[in-house]
C-alpha cells in the first residue's frame, strides 16, 4: 500500500489506491451529468464551464488535483485511465491547443471514453470531427449528441450518422443522442463492424434523413448486453413494420437486456393485425433474450409491470425492495409501444404476451394498470386478465385493477397494494376479497396495503 510524501497535513498521508477511486468516482458522477443544449448563437465561451455542465470538466479537475503535492502530482501525472475518462471534447477544445495536446498525451495508450455534443457547438463541429477521427481506434465509450435538426444541415448529419459507426474492435459503449434516423442507422450497423459492442443506446431519434431498402439484414452484436431505443417520431404502420422487421433481424449475446419504446401513427386500422404479429415476434425475441437475466431478477424480488391503455401497451421489469417500487432509471427490460389501439390488436398482445411470462416460475410482484377498462370490449378485457392466472407464482399484485374478479383465482396470491383507491374500486375489491375467501382451492389473502396518502 503506497502512501503520499510525509507531512503535517492529512492529504499527505491519503493511501494512492484510495485517492485513485476518490478522483475516479467523482470524475465518474461528473459524467453522468446531461449535456445541456444551447443555441449556438448564443454560445458564450467565456461561461461554458460553468453553466454547458454544470461544473469544470474533468481534465481541470485533475489539474487542479495535481496542484495539491508533489506526491500527488507525480501519481496524478502517470495515472492515464483518470485522465482518459470521461474525455471531454466540447471543453476540450476551447482550450489553447498546448493544453488540449498535454491532456492527450498524459492518457498515453488508455482507452478513451469521450464525451461530446454538437447541440450549440456547431462553430466547432470541423475540429470536433478531426478529434474523433484522430482518437476513433482508441475509443471504448462514446456519449455523443447530435445537434438538433434546425440547427445542423441533412449533409453534416449524414457525415456524422456515418462517423460515429466507423468500424472499430475498441468500441464497448456507444450512446447517441437524437441520431437523425433508426432505420438509416440500423442500416449502416448491419455493414459496419462493431464486434465488441456491449451497451448501445439511441435516445431521442429522430426521423430527419430516408431509410434504406436493406430491411432483410442480418445485424450481428454477438456481445451486446443492453439495447436502448427511444423514439420520438411517430411511424405510419408500413414504416413500422419495416422497423420491426429491422429491431428483429438484430442478433445480441444471451443476456441482453432492452429498452424499447416506439410511436406508431395510426390514422386507420387496416395494419392491426400485422402490426399485432410483427410487434409480438420482436417483444417475445428480445424478452427471449433477457430470460436469464429477468429469471435472476426475479428471484430477487423484481417487480413486471403491466400497463394496457387505448394509446399504449407497456412491459417493464424494475427492482423492487420492500413496498417501494424503484425509479424507471433502475428499469431492467422494457418494451413500449404508443398507437391507437384497437381491442384486437391488445387481444393478440396479451396473448403473447401471456406465452411468454408463464416461462417465469419466480415472478412473483405484478403491477398490473388497465386504464379506462369500461372504454375496452368483454372480449379485450377477459384477454388482458387472462394473463394473470398463468402466473402462478404470484404472491404480490400491485394498483389491483376492479375487473380481477374476471380472472381466475392465483392459488399463491396472498398480498395486495391498492395505489389508486376509488370508491368504485374498492367495491369491487371488497367483492373479489368474498369470492377468495370462499375459494377453498386458493390461500387465503392475507394482507392489503393501501398507502397513507389514499387513506
Amino acid at each position: 500500500m503506497q502512501h503520499s510524501e510525509s507531512g503535517s497535513s492529512p492529504f499527505s498521508k491519503l493511501d494512492f489506491d484510495l485517492l485513485g477511486r476518490i478522483l475516479s468516482v467523482n470524475l465518474n458522477a461528473q459524467a453522468k451529468k446531461a449535456l445541456t443544449p444551447y443555441n449556438d448563437s448564443e454560445w458564450d465561451i467565456n461561461v461554458v464551464q460553468t453553466v454547458h455542465t454544470g461544473s469544470q470538466p474533468g481534465f481541470e479537475q485533475l489539474r487542479h488535483a495535481s496542484q495539491v503535492c508533489s506526491s500527488w502530482r507525480s501519481f496524478i501525472l502517470d495515472s492515464p485511465l483518470l485522465w482518459a475518462r470521461p474525455l471531454e471534447l466540447q471543453q476540450l477544445l476551447l482550450k489553447p491547443v498546448q493544453w488540449r495536446d498535454e491532456v492527450l498525451r498524459r492518457t498515453q495508450t488508455s482507452p478513451l471514453h469521450v464525451k461530446a455534443s454538437l447541440d450549440g457547438f456547431l462553430r466547432y463541429e470541423r475540429d470536433m470531427k478531426a478529434l474523433i477521427v484522430e482518437l476513433w481506434d482508441r475509443i471504448e465509450s462514446l456519449d455523443f449528441r447530435f445537434a438538433s435538426q434546425e440547427q445542423q444541415r441533412r449533409a453534416s448529419l449524414e457525415e456524422w450518422n456515418a462517423l460515429v459507426l466507423r468500424p472499430s474492435t475498441c468500441l464497448r459503449h456507444l450512446k447517441l443522442f437524437c441520431p437523425p434516423s433508426l432505420p438509416r442507422f440500423l442500416d449502416q450497423i448491419s455493414s459496419s463492424p462493431l464486434p465488441f459492442i456491449e451497451t448501445l443506446e439511441l435516445m431521442d431519434v429522430r426521423d430527419a434523413l430516408p431509410a434504406g431498402g436493406n430491411i432483410g439484414a442480418s445485424i450481428h452484436l454477438p456481445l451486446l448486453k443492453h439495447l436502448r431505443i427511444d423514439s420520438v417520431t411517430p411511424y405510419n404502420a408500413p414504416r413500422a413494420l419495416k422497423l420491426l422487421k429491422r429491431l428483429e433481424n438484430i442478433s445480441t449475446s444471451d443476456r441482453c437486456t432492452s429498452n424499447l419504446s416506439l410511436h406508431i401513427l395510426q390514422s386507420d386500422f387496416s395494419h392491426q393485425v400485422e402490426l399485432a404479429s410483427a410487434i409480438s415476434q420482436t417483444f417475445a425475441k428480445y424478452l427471449r433474450s433477457a430470460e436469464d437475466v429477468l429469471a435472476t431478477a426475479f428471484q430477487e424480488q423484481a417487480t413486471a409491470c403491466l400497463t394496457f391503455t387505448q394509446n399504449n401497451v407497456y412491459f417493464s421489469v424494475r427492482p423492487w425492495m420492500g413496498s417501494i417500487l424503484k425509479s424507471s432509471e433502475e428499469t431492467i427490460f422494457a418494451f413500449n409501444i404508443y398507437s391507437a389501439w384497437t381491442d384486437e390488436f391488445i387481444a393478440a398482445f396479451a396473448s403473447c404476451l401471456e406465452s411468454r411470462l408463464s416461462r417465469f416460475d419466480k415472478l412473483a410482484n405484478l403491477w398490473f394498470i388497465m386504464d379506462e377498462p369500461d372504454k375496452f370490449e368483454e372480449e379485450t378485457i377477459t384477454a388482458m386478465m387472462g394473463i394473470i392466472p398463468r402466473l402462478s407464482s404470484i404472491t404480490s399484485i400491485l394498483k389491483i385493477p376492479m375487473e380481477m374478479r374476471r380472472g381466475a383465482a392465483l392459488p399463491s396470491f396472498r398480498d395486495l397494494c391498492i395505489l389508486d383507491s376509488t370508491p368504485t374500486r374498492d367495491q369491487a375489491l371488497e367483492a373479489f376479497l368474498k369470492s377468495r375467501s370462499k375459494d377453498a382451492r386458493s390461500d387465503p389473502i392475507k394482507t392489503v396495503f393501501v398507502p397513507a396518502t389514499l387513506n
